[in-house]
């Protein structure tokens, strides 16, 4: 799945990915996703992969100060 990586902070935007998709998210759901080894451990020790969606957020919530 084709995902987009929001920037955080002033003058950082977003720019996309690739990521397996294990769980089975929906186009526009807000997903959790990791990267490295720990993609890998979703899938047997020989999947070559870089970043796996992990969860889909249900909710978020920030505080502004």
């Amino acid at each position: 799945m084709v995902v987009e990586v929001e920037g955080t902070g002033e003058g950082h935007g977003s720019r996309k990915m690739v990521a397996a998709d294990y769980i089975g998210a929906g186009q526009g759901d807000k997903v959790i996703i990791v990267t490295g080894s720990s993609a890998r451990h979703v899938f047997d020790a020989e999947t070559p992969v870089d970043a796996t969606i992990a969860g889909i957020i249900d909710s978020l919530e920030s505080e502004k100060e």
